[in-house]
């Protein structure tokens, strides 16, 4: 390259978000004066060559995002003026270098997403104008052994998804400015440190897949953290009871994750001051009791997940009435959690889904595999903004509310697994947006509604219902007779003849329809014609 033998005063050169390929370029060495160096997100390979360790006046190396290779040269601590250095998202190997202590005015650094390995540069500390350091997603390992003492300006500290061991390291509480701390996917032990208290300025933290104990001083001490907006605390507390007897504190709280834990005991009192609630995920965990109607007040709740718990009794009308869900605009493009605070939601039979962004949880309601009882309301047909609705896996009875078409934002419904009667309503099949339904195992008969997204359901979302046919499912025939409703509602709380052929029917419309309205008025008791024999119903009062 001979650019900087023509232009010897050259100061920035930035060939950003193209698609150039190929080696890194040589020949920077004669670029005296280049201040900012920008090649990242291209699709550069090979290493960073030598030349490029000379340039003394260099401030900016940016390079993420491509997939160069090979270890870092530690002649990087030659780039004495560097203030941002950013090699993210590439292949580099190897151990890192420990040459931090030649690169006093680096505020900026992020090694993340590469294949490093080893312990922490001790020179790392001696980075005393640090603002932001990531080196998330390593293979990095030992423990968190850094003097935190001088880093007094820094606001992000980024060393998830590694390997490291051994206790949360007290001095981060010296860090008064840190103001996002993610620390998840390592293998830290112990109790979050008291210390943490001091940290005011806190707004994002998250521990998540850790070996954390001691959940009730944990949240004792983060209470303090005035200005928490998210805390997510993932797979930790293994076995622990759910605290109950938190006061106060979490008032700026938005965001809130103790899934996967194994808690038990029950909803916390204490999420009732949580005012700004956004999404809350105690999912995967042993709570019991009821579902507190209170949840239902949660202006700015968007997001609820508490599937996979003993949870029992009704669910809650107040959720219909979640104000977020009802009427306002649900977007997340304007919130301030940052990329790297993700969690994996793990679902039984379905894949993994990881969530890296708060704007990536679409506005859900997930009661899943509880014990919960009871109706679905016809009034969660209010939540037009909801985007998915998972009530499986429980003892909900009922039919299933012509309504629920009201939510036009719908694109997962899930009613399986439950004890839900009467058909489905024709009214779902306006639901434009329905991508994933599934009402198998339950007691529906019927024709299956056809057109919209019902022509794009497989078999298994109607399945474990013996009386559903139609052509996703097992062919209606011919002389198949409709439903009779005699009491005029659209349930299931009057005589149904049907898939009996006509003579059959006939003879039970003369001969047994007069015994079945005596007994309708005068013994409850209904009487419902299904196939393989006549069984009593019960209505719901």
């Amino acid at each position: 390259m001979t650019l900087c033998n023509a232009s010897p005063l050259l100061q920035s050169f930035i060939l950003s978000m193209n698609q150039f390929s190929g080696e890194f370029p040589q020949g920077f060495g004669n670029c005296s004066s280049l201040r900012r160096l920008c090649f990242n997100s291209n699709k550069l390979s090979g290493d960073l060559p030598d030349d490029l360790f000379m340039l003394s006046s260099l401030k900016q190396l940016l390079v993420q995002d491509n997939i160069m290779i090979g270890s870092l040269n530690e002649n990087i601590g030659n780039l004495s003026n560097l203030v941002q250095l950013d090699i993210s998202f590439n292949g580099f190997s190897g151990t890192i270098p420990d040459v931090f202590g030649k690169l006093q005015r680096l505020r900026y650094l992020s090694f993340a997403s590469n294949h490093f390995s080893g312990p922490l540069p001790r020179s790392l500390s001696s980075l005393s104008s640090i603002q932001f350091l990531s080196l998330n997603n390593n293979s990095l390992s030992g423990s968190i052994d850094l003097d935190f003492s001088s880093m007094v300006h820094l606001s992000v500290l980024d060393l998830g998804s590694n390997h490291f061991t051994g206790p949360i390291p007290d001095g981060i509480s010296n860090c008064v400015g840190l103001k996002t701390l993610n620390l998840a996917r390592n293998a830290l032990d112990g109790e979050i440190p008291k210390s943490f208290k001091s940290l005011q300025s806190l707004l994002h933290l998250t521990f998540s897949n850790n070996s954390i104990s001691n959940l009730s001083s944990a949240l004792g001490v983060l209470q303090q953290c005035k200005n928490l907006s998210s805390l997510i605390l993932t797979m930790n507390f293994r076995g622990e009871a759910m605290p109950l007897d938190i006061v106060g504190g979490f008032t700026n709280l938005e965001t809130l994750v103790i899934a996967n834990c194994g808690l038990s005991g029950l909803i916390p009192q204490w999420l009732r001051g949580c005012v700004k609630l956004r999404l809350v995920d105690l999912s995967w965990n042993h709570l019991e009791e009821t579902i507190p109607h209170w949840l239902g007040d949660l202006n700015d709740l968007f997001y609820l997940d508490l599937s996979n718990n003993s949870l029992v009794g009704e669910v809650p009308k107040s959720l219909t009435r979640l104000n977020c869900l009802v009427s306002c605009n649900t977007s997340l493009k304007q919130s301030t959690l940052p990329d790297f605070l993700f969690f994996v939601k793990r679902v039984a039979g379905a894949k993994s889904l990881q969530y890296n962004r708060l704007q990536s949880f679409p506005p859900s309601i997930d009661l899943s595999d509880n014990r919960l009882d009871g109706p679905i309301w016809q009034e969660f047909g209010d939540l037009k903004s909801l985007i998915v609705f998972d009530v499986s896996g429980n003892h909900l009875s009922g039919t299933i509310p012509r309504e629920l078409s009201g939510m036009r934002s719908l694109e997962k419904l899930d009613l399986s697994h439950n004890n839900l009667k009467g058909s489905i309503p024709p009214s779902l099949a306006t639901l434009t947006f329905l991508s994933s339904f599934s009402v198998a195992y339950n007691n529906l008969y019927g024709i299956i509604p056809s057109g919209g997204q019902f022509s794009t359901f497989p078999s298994s979302s109607f399945e474990g219902n013996e009386a559903l046919c139609g052509e996703q499912f097992s062919p209606c025939r011919d002389q198949q007779a409709p439903s009779l409703v005699l009491d005029g509602g659209e349930d299931d709380g009057g005589l149904h003849i049907y898939d009996m052929g006509p003579p059959f029917a006939t003879g039970m419309l003369v001969g047994f329809l007069p015994t079945a309205i005596f007994y309708m008025y005068y013994f409850r008791p209904l009487v419902r014609l299904r196939r393989g024999g006549i069984h009593p119903v019960y209505p719901m009062v």
